[in-house]
């Protein structure tokens, strides 16, 4: 009885040794991955399986690499394998967008003063209309001098209030634009409109359109993120009222010097600098 018994005992620990070898030869390996892939099988189960492993063996060397990149395994199933057990960040609930980085400002099209930790919408407002002036230096001098091309903005100051001389500006860009499109401008304070000159009319030169070289004032830009970029003005501005101009659309048109118009088109984000 208990030889028996013990032979019961010796035949399960030799059937316990050899299941847990037979684990052991089964420990998911590179080979395991190859196949896989070939079987075409997506990343995220392949990552999953990987993750959900007891003590997987790979070999993660150099040459090992090579040969799984020739085998078409992906880098984020690389990555995996280099850190098996790390853990997948939660999916976002259905219905929700992702967390937009802190240090960008809204993807909402738009320009924003950073101001200290926050982003503050600069409202822009259409541009579709211009004044033509010089009139009278145009008909005294027989269509010789040309007239003033100016776009107009409503209201003698902006009610965009902006502390800095040389602030920080954040540009989200729409569709097929960028920074290249915009142009900052000093604005002319009327009684009750700000203007500048976006281009002459008649002459003899013909008409020109484009903002007038010295309303401009430069700045530089910087891509953060698609259709962000980050605005750094080259030098600081003196108080007075300014904006960034987006233009969509110019024309002229005209038969004589007592028949000539222009027209402009586009979004100005205006904001004004006091002392």
């Amino acid at each position: 009885m208990k030889a028996r018994l013990l032979a019961s005992v010796m035949l399960l620990l030799l059937t316990s040794q050899i299941v847990h070898s037979q684990e052991l030869t089964k420990r998911l390996n590179n080979k395991d991955i190859i196949e896989m892939v070939s079987m075409g099988l997506t990343d995220e189960v392949i990552v999953e399986k990987i993750r959900s492993s007891q003590e997987p063996q790979f070999d993660t060397g150099i040459e090992a690499m090579r040969a799984l990149k020739a085998a078409n395994v992906s880098p984020k199933v690389m990555q995996a394998m280099i850190n098996p057990h790390t853990a997948l960040s939660a999916p976002a609930p259905a219905g929700t967008a992702p967390v937009r980085d802190p240090h960008l400002p809204p993807e909402e099209v738009g320009v924003y003063w950073h101001d200290g930790t926050r982003f503050v919408f600069v409202e822009g407002q259409t541009v579709s209309n211009a004044k033509v002036g010089g009139r009278a230096a145009h008909y005294f001098s027989y269509g010789i001098a040309s007239k003033k091309w100016n776009a107009q903005v409503p209201g003698a100051e902006s009610k965009n209030r902006v502390k800095d001389n040389q602030p920080i500006f954040y540009f989200y860009a729409p569709e097929g634009s960028g920074p290249a499109d915009l142009v900052l401008v000093k604005l002319d304070k009327k009684s009750d409109h700000r203007q500048w000159e976006v281009g002459t009319i008649g002459g003899w030169g013909g008409g020109k359109a484009g903002t007038n070289e010295s309303a401009k004032h430069g700045f530089d830009y910087e891509r953060l993120a698609p259709r962000t970029y980050k605005l750094t003005l080259v030098k600081n501005l003196d108080a007075g009222e300014y904006g960034l101009f987006l233009q969509t659309g110019s024309s002229i048109a005209g038969t004589g010097h007592d028949q000539v118009s222009g027209a402009t088109t586009g979004r100005i984000f205006d904001f004004s600098i006091s002392r």
